[in-house]
This record gives C-alpha cells, sequence and structure tokens, in this order.
C-alpha cells in the first residue's frame, strides 16, 4: 500500500524533503518522556487503578465484568486487550498471581508508548497539512501536547484515554484521506479504525459525531456526491460491524447504549435529569483563587469547574504524580488520597506516614499561575477555530487546511459539550470526582493544532507577538518541567 512507503513514513518528519533534526528530536523527546514514566510508575496508583485492575483480571477470564466485578465495568474493552492477554498469559505458564497482575499492569502501560508513537507522528503529519515547509508549526504542535503534565500521566497508567487519544488522532487524519481519494479503500481503513475508536471508551462517541458532521458538510458542497455517499455508507457500516456487539450488549443488559448516567457508576455521583441547576452557582463561577494559585492539591478546589479542570490539566489536584505518599514501614506507596484520609482519621500525620504535599502545594500553585498563558491560548485558538469553521461553510471548495481546522474543531466541541452533558446528569456536589481534564485527553492534540494555526495567524500580523507568545510558552514549560516525571517510581 502507498501508505506505508518508505517516503510516506519520513514525510512528517520532512522539511522541503530532508528530515528535519528538530521534529525528530522532538519526537524522541515527547515519547522517551512516554517510556520513562511508563516505566517508573507505580501501576497500582492512579484514578481508577483498582477499577481497571480488577476489569483486567475479568477480562483475562474470557468475560466482559458486571457490576460486582469492576465499577468500570461500562468500559469498552479494547484498551485492556493486551494487559489482559498478558495476564491470561501468565496464569497459563504458571506465574506467581500477584507477579501475573503486576506484568498485566505493567504491560498496560508499556503499550502506551506505541499509542503515543502513533499519535506523535500523525500528529506531526496533519501539522505539515497546515503549513508543508513550516518548522514551527509542527514544531509547535508536537511540544504543546506531549509536554502537557495531562499527556505523561495519562499515557503513564494502565488507562482507557492513551489509546483514545491515539486513536483520535489517527482517524482524524484517515478521514482528511479519505475525504481527499474518495476510495472504497480508504473509506474502508475509516470505517474500521472509527469502529476500534467506539470501542476504546464511551467519550469517543463525541468524536465519532464530529466526524460525520464534517463528513455530512463536505458532502452538501461535493461536486461527486455519490463517491462520498457510497464512501460514507461503507465506513459505517464496518464501524458498526466492529463496535455493535459491545454496545449491543450494553443495551441488551442495561438498558443504554452509554448508561453511565443512568447506573450512576461514578463514585459519590447522584444521578439526575439533564438540567444546569443539577450544579451550584459555585460549580461555574467560583475560582477559588486563594487556593488555585497557592495550594491546589485535593480538597482545595472541591467541584468547582475551571479551577479544578485547569489543575488537572497543568498540575496534580489528585495526588497521583508527583504529591506523593510512603508508608515507612515497609517502604510501599500509598495514593495521597489514601494517606490524606488516614490524616483526617487519626487527627494528625502518624510518624510511619510520609508525604510531600506540604511542599508541593505552593509549587502547584505556581504551575497554575505560569500556565494561565497556554490555558489562554487554548481557549483563544478554539475561537479562533470556530470562526474558521463558520466561515468556511460559504467556501465551494475547502483546502485540506481548511477541512482540518473545521474537523479538530467539531471533535473539540462536541467532545467538551458531551462532558459538561455528563457533569451535569452525574453530578458529585461535595468533590467533584468527575472532573478530571483527562477524562478528555483526545482532544488536547487537536487543540495542540488549533494553537499552532493561531499562533502563524499572529506571526503573519505581528512577529512581536508571536515572539513573545512563544516565549513565554516555553519559560511556561521549563519551569513545569518538574511535572513530566512521576513520584511514584516502583521498581520489581
Amino acid at each position: 500500500m502507498q501508505i506505508l512507503r518508505k517516503s510516506r513514513l519520513l514525510r512528517a518528519f520532512q522539511l522541503r524533503g530532508r528530515t528535519s533534526p528538530a521534529l525528530m528530536t522532538a519526537f524522541v523527546l515527547v515519547n522517551g518522556l512516554v517510556l520513562v514514566n511508563a516505566a517508573l510508575h507505580d501501576p497500582r496508583i492512579g484514578y481508577d487503578a483498582r477499577g481497571y485492575a480488577a476489569y483486567v483480571e475479568v477480562l483475562s477470564e474470557g468475560r466482559l465484568p458486571g457490576p460486582r466485578d469492576s465499577y468500570e465495568y461500562l468500559s469498552p474493552p479494547l484498551p485492556f486487550v493486551l494487559p489482559a492477554t498478558v495476564r491470561a498469559a501468565s496464569r497459563s505458564f504458571g506465574v506467581e498471581a500477584e507477579r501475573g497482575r503486576w506484568l498485566a499492569w505493567k504491560s498496560g502501560q508499556l503499550g502506551n508508548l506505541l499509542w503515543s508513537m502513533l499519535l506523535t507522528f500523525f500528529l506531526l503529519d496533519l501539522g505539515r497539512l497546515l503549513g508543508p515547509d513550516l518548522l514551527h508549526i509542527r514544531l509547535t504542535s508536537l511540544l504543546f501536547v506531549g509536554l502537557l503534565p495531562v499527556y505523561q500521566q495519562s499515557f503513564a497508567g494502565m488507562r482507557a484515554e492513551p489509546l483514545v487519544a491515539s486513536l483520535t488522532v489517527t482517524t482524524t487524519w484517515a478521514t482528511l484521506w479519505a475525504l481527499r481519494g474518495r476510495t472504497l479503500r480508504r473509506y474502508l481503513v475509516l470505517g474500521i479504525l472509527l469502529g476500534l475508536l467506539a470501542l476504546t471508551r464511551q467519550w469517543a462517541l463525541a468524536v465519532v459525531a464530529g466526524i460525520g458532521l464534517v463528513g455530512l458538510l463536505h458532502l452538501a458542497r461535493a461536486e461527486r456526491r455519490g463517491a462520498i455517499l457510497r464512501g460514507g455508507c461503507l465506513a459505517g457500516l464496518l464501524a458498526f460491524t466492529v463496535c455493535g456487539g459491545f454496545y449491543w450488549h450494553l443495551h441488551d443488559r442495561y438498558g443504554s447504549l452509554a448508561p453511565h448516567q443512568q447506573l450512576g457508576s461514578v463514585p459519590d455521583a447522584r444521578r439526575a435529569n439533564f438540567s444546569f441547576r443539577n450544579q451550584p452557582r459555585s460549580f461555574y463561577l467560583d475560582m477559588r483563587a486563594d487556593k488555585l494559585f497557592s495550594d491546589p492539591v485535593f480538597p482545595a478546589l472541591p467541584n468547582r469547574l475551571l479551577p479544578q479542570l485547569h489543575s488537572t490539566l497543568w498540575g496534580d489536584y489528585w495526588g497521583f504524580w508527583v504529591v506523593a505518599a510512603r508508608d515507612l514501614r515497609d517502604g510501599s506507596y500509598l495514593h495521597y488520597l489514601r494517606a490524606h484520609r488516614i490524616i483526617r482519621q487519626e487527627g494528625t500525620q502518624p510518624a510511619w506516614l510520609w508525604t510531600n504535599r506540604d511542599r508541593m502545594g505552593p509549587y502547584l500553585g505556581l504551575v497554575n499561575a505560569v500556565s494561565l498563558l497556554p490555558s489562554s491560548l487554548l481557549l483563544a485558538s478554539l475561537a479562533f477555530g470556530i470562526v474558521r469553521s463558520l466561515r468556511a461553510t460559504a467556501v465551494r471548495r475547502p483546502s485540506l487546511r481548511t477541512d482540518l481546522l473545521r474537523l479538530a474543531t467539531a471533535v473539540i466541541v462536541l467532545s467538551l459539550a458531551s462532558y459538561g452533558y455528563f457533569l451535569l446528569v452525574t453530578p458529585d456536589l461535595l468533590v467533584g470526582t468527575t472532573l478530571k481534564a483527562m477524562y478528555q485527553l483526545h482532544v488536547f492534540p487537536l487543540w495542540a493544532l488549533l494553537v499552532a494555526a493561531l499562533l502563524e495567524t499572529l506571526r503573519g500580523r505581528s512577529r512581536w507577538l508571536y515572539g513573545l507568545l512563544l516565549t513565554g510558552l516555553a519559560a511556561t514549560f521549563l519551569w513545569n518541567a518538574r511535572m513530566l516525571i512521576t513520584s511514584y517510581r516502583e521498581w520489581w
């Protein structure tokens, strides 16, 4: 296949026909950090680690988990096939149970390196569409997403989000490839990728919807609609064939294709019908600035929308990355939330419990402060993408660049809208356990492309402003460098 030719594989790293050392270095840096953190990070520490571990254990027995097996029983199985296979193999070879479970978990972590390499490769190739001979566009988008703390945190654990993000970028690339080529072979690849994407996490259904929306807009203005319509039907049929069995299982057993809100699968969250009043006024408006920039560690920002999302995007609000705790009696790690409960129950910190929470709190406050610049760029670039997408509706034959901006914007907007709906129908009023930027990891690679496109537009209008923003971003990521390596370092 042409797509697999050597020249095609190298094109993502090339400028004017020559391989760029800067792009190769950035690619190695980002994925090298993923490998280091996957190797070091204790697999038992992280969001929902217990639920995913139980899910893998049951899946390794050849069946999908139920409510009594794991509170993650509603999640699709694809992200956990590799660790479940390793766990089944360890059982077959007589490996001791605890060791076999650890091997399975660690394989899930190390497998994320492949997903990160796929994501960053296709991200570079998508960046080429924004400017084939412009190094700074591809370099900015790659480093912006790869040096996000939430990116490294996500890819260090045995989780679904890394595969969701990888397939989101890959499927975005395949969508543009199919719309331009309009051959059945290309729609065949797209359909399979869409089905696999839907088998990663329910969040991915918003990505599928975004791709479908852009496809319909493309169809409305296409001159040869028959080829696109046939290809779209083929892709949809294949996608349903790949993922339909799992969602039929959900509907048959639980009465819905995505029954998270009906069943209240999020701990401590209550069920409700959709209404903005389900969340209190403080959820929307209270910034908790006194804690946000001085000590943004649980429980400082209970159920505050923007402060918690900002602190989980750039910091470690839930204490599983740089805010660490350890049992000095045996040297084992404790999730910081467990350490917090122990201290609260006993009224003081026991002599056997070590934590760096008091030292890391002020640092994370400064991280939140300096990260206001890139967060502002994210918001500005989304507005930029929306405006460009609306203007593109009047263009008869949009360019690949326009198609990419429109597709990225649609995926981001629909993903955030679906996440907002989830927050309103499953509110956790006391703590806000559902407020985690990691849950929307898949939008940030595409969002980084919007940031790069916005900066390129500013570069054409004001070089000094462009240079100032780049300098600010570089300073921000240098200050946040400590956030790129886990403190929960486990060697076996």
